[in-house]
């Protein structure tokens, strides 16, 4: 029995794997995008459904689709009462985050309404990273299945 090597297969794999690539920047933009929008959907929830606040995130995707990512959006200004212009994204982290109250110092008879020094954060945005793990999960298993089929030819 003479002893040869056959590379029929090896070539079906190469072949395989550059349609994979090809197609797999496509592939992954797409599972970014949903998990992106679920990540949006889940901030605004959080946020407080379909108030203000959460009108004012919008999701970012890397422009070579690498990423994407939830944050407020920017060239969007506010006044407060005082006519002062803060950035949607300054009051974005201020409710994140807390902020102290200012203190008015009124005549001898003020009472301030508030008695605490600071407003406690809401954390949306922490809240949805902590859920991130198991948002990406399924999207991660998605892609491997993808991967998986692009090598054996089915894609």
């Amino acid at each position: 029995m003479a002893q040869t090597v056959d590379t029929r297969s090896l070539d079906n794999l190469l072949k395989s794997w550059d349609t994979l690539t090809s197609r797999f920047p496509n592939v992954k933009q797409s599972l970014l995008m949903e998990l992106g929008r679920e990540m949006l959907q889940r901030v605004r929830q959080q946020a407080g459904g379909t108030g203000k606040v959460a009108g004012w995130q919008d999701l970012h995707v890397g422009s070579g689709g690498g990423y994407a990512a939830v944050r407020a959006k920017r060239d969007i200004y506010k006044a407060t009462k005082s006519g002062k212009r803060y950035s949607v994204g300054h009051i974005t982290n201020a409710i994140e985050g807390g902020h102290k109250i200012p203190s008015r110092r009124g005549g001898k008879n003020y009472r301030p309404e508030i008695y605490v020094a600071a407003v406690p954060g809401k954390w949306f945005y922490d809240k949805v990273r902590r859920e991130l793990s198991g948002m990406g999960e399924q999207e991660t298993r998605r892609l491997a299945q993808m991967i998986a089929d692009g090598l054996e030819g089915r894609l």
